[in-house]
């Protein structure tokens, strides 16, 4: 399967189960200031792991998404505002697909984004800027079929599926007890203290379905990441 040590594989994990998540707050404007926290704090945690120095600058580069649409995105978080809070548990069903989707993407580029620390192409360690590890990555998942990894943590969360209910049910309260003018900080404590260790569960559980992917799958995108950054 993918050749990543037990720590960064649980890091990955839990952070794309908490990214799936996302589209459960029924906040306007905090399902994804929360996204991007999450994001940020795993390319963080797996600099960390390997010994990686980053500053906060090349972390953005490497984690944030792609500027979109502000009229865009206000328009989608209002209307689905009342829907989230109204149906709550029925809103995970209709949610399915997309919790799926941006997880399955996390866990894409956390894999990559940690095979890059690993293998020494990041600076300040090695010779490629974090913009262009964040263009390699973005390519390797242009490139590559996600449905394999889909696939198996779709299996994964439909065997936590009650786990994955109280997980969304703890974050909703929890955010819920947020001020509105909270700073993001203060967002981030409360997702840590509410949901990362009701994640860890469900993470097992995706750990376990993403072990039956086919080790081929990791060593295409692995070979691509390499040949896009210069590997001989």
């Amino acid at each position: 399967m993918a050749t990543l040590d037990g720590i960064s594989q649980k890091q990955i994990l839990v952070h794309a189960t908490l990214v799936g998540l996302t589209p459960l707050i029924p906040f306007p404007f905090v399902d994804d200031m929360v996204k991007g926290q999450l994001q940020r704090r795993l390319v963080r945690t797996l600099a960390d792991v390997h010994g990686l120095d980053l500053g906060m600058p090349d972390v953005k580069v490497l984690a944030d998404d792609p500027p979109r649409s502000w009229v865009k995105g206000v328009a989608v978080s209002t209307a689905l505002y009342p829907l989230r809070v109204v149906l709550r548990k029925t809103f995970i069903v209709l949610q399915g697909k997309r919790i799926v989707d941006l997880a399955s993407d996390c866990y894409h580029r956390g894999y990559l984004t940690d095979h890059a620390f690993r293998e020494r192409w990041c600076a300040p360690l090695g010779p490629r800027r974090a913009a262009d590890v964040r263009a390699a990555v973005d390519a390797v998942c242009a490139e590559v079929p996600t449905r394999p990894v889909a696939h198996a943590l779709r299996t994964g969360f439909n065997e936590a599926r009650a786990a994955t209910t109280d997980l969304a049910g703890t974050l909703l309260r929890a955010l819920g007890r947020v001020p509105p003018d909270a700073p993001p900080e203060e967002v981030q404590r409360v997702v840590d203290d509410a949901a990362l260790g009701g994640a860890s569960g469900i993470a097992e559980r995706l750990r376990r379905a993403v072990a039956e992917v086919p080790a081929e799958h990791f060593d295409d995108m692995r070979r691509r990441l390499d040949e896009k950054l210069g590997a001989s």
